[in-house]
Protein backbone atom coordinates (compact mmCIF):
# COMPACT_ATOMS: atom_id res chain seq x y z
CA UNK A 1 0.00 0.00 0.00
CA UNK A 2 1.56 3.37 -0.74
CA UNK A 3 0.42 7.24 -0.02
CA UNK A 4 0.03 10.07 -1.68
CA UNK A 5 3.74 11.14 -1.02
CA UNK A 6 5.09 7.70 -2.62
CA UNK A 7 5.70 5.95 1.09
CA UNK A 8 4.89 2.80 1.30
CA UNK A 9 2.02 2.96 4.12
CA UNK A 10 2.26 -0.59 6.74
CA UNK A 11 -1.56 -1.78 7.37
CA UNK A 12 -2.27 -1.60 11.04
CA UNK A 13 -3.44 -4.32 12.92
CA UNK A 14 -5.95 -4.74 15.44
CA UNK A 15 -3.75 -3.76 18.00
CA UNK A 16 -2.03 -0.37 16.86
CA UNK A 17 -5.70 0.63 16.08
CA UNK A 18 -6.36 0.36 19.63
CA UNK A 19 -3.35 2.24 20.48
CA UNK A 20 -4.31 4.94 18.78
CA UNK A 21 -7.68 5.47 20.32
CA UNK A 22 -8.03 7.85 23.48
CA UNK A 23 -11.38 7.07 24.26
CA UNK A 24 -13.49 4.28 26.14
CA UNK A 25 -14.87 1.84 24.19
CA UNK A 26 -18.29 0.42 24.29
CA UNK A 27 -19.18 -2.76 24.40
CA UNK A 28 -20.67 -2.53 20.65
CA UNK A 29 -17.43 -0.77 19.74
CA UNK A 30 -15.62 -3.73 21.21
CA UNK A 31 -17.98 -6.53 19.06
CA UNK A 32 -17.20 -4.86 15.95
CA UNK A 33 -13.54 -4.89 16.17
CA UNK A 34 -13.53 -8.35 17.50
CA UNK A 35 -15.92 -9.36 14.82
CA UNK A 36 -18.26 -11.29 17.69
CA UNK A 37 -21.88 -10.02 18.85
CA UNK A 38 -22.47 -7.50 21.50
CA UNK A 39 -23.97 -10.90 23.82
CA UNK A 40 -20.67 -12.40 23.92
CA UNK A 41 -18.93 -9.31 24.64
CA UNK A 42 -21.19 -9.22 27.70
CA UNK A 43 -20.42 -12.77 28.17
CA UNK A 44 -16.99 -12.89 28.07
CA UNK A 45 -17.04 -9.40 30.50
CA UNK A 46 -19.11 -10.86 33.03
CA UNK A 47 -16.82 -13.85 33.40
CA UNK A 48 -13.88 -11.83 33.60
CA UNK A 49 -12.08 -12.74 30.41
CA UNK A 50 -12.39 -9.11 28.59
CA UNK A 51 -10.83 -6.48 30.61
CA UNK A 52 -13.76 -4.16 32.01
CA UNK A 53 -14.41 -1.01 33.36
CA UNK A 54 -18.01 -0.66 35.44
CA UNK A 55 -19.51 2.72 35.76
CA UNK A 56 -22.55 3.30 37.12
CA UNK A 57 -23.55 0.21 35.85
CA UNK A 58 -22.04 0.79 32.09
CA UNK A 59 -19.52 -1.19 30.63
CA UNK A 60 -17.09 -0.03 28.61
CA UNK A 61 -13.33 -0.66 27.64
CA UNK A 62 -9.90 0.88 27.81
CA UNK A 63 -8.75 0.62 24.09
CA UNK A 64 -4.95 0.17 26.26
CA UNK A 65 -5.89 -2.39 28.41
CA UNK A 66 -7.90 -4.20 25.65
CA UNK A 67 -4.61 -3.55 23.21
CA UNK A 68 -2.59 -5.41 26.19
CA UNK A 69 -5.39 -8.05 26.46
CA UNK A 70 -5.26 -8.94 22.74
CA UNK A 71 -1.43 -9.13 22.85
CA UNK A 72 -0.99 -11.32 25.53
CA UNK A 73 -3.97 -14.17 23.80
CA UNK A 74 -2.15 -13.29 20.47
CA UNK A 75 1.50 -14.09 22.14
CA UNK A 76 -0.17 -17.58 24.38
CA UNK A 77 -1.31 -18.67 21.05
CA UNK A 78 1.70 -18.26 19.37
CA UNK A 79 3.37 -19.84 21.94
CA UNK A 80 1.41 -22.91 21.44
CA UNK A 81 2.30 -23.19 17.94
Amino acid sequence: METGSGVAKQPTGLIDSLNGKTRALRVSDVATLLNISERMVYQLSKEGLLPTIRISGCIRFDPAALARWLQQISEKLSDKS
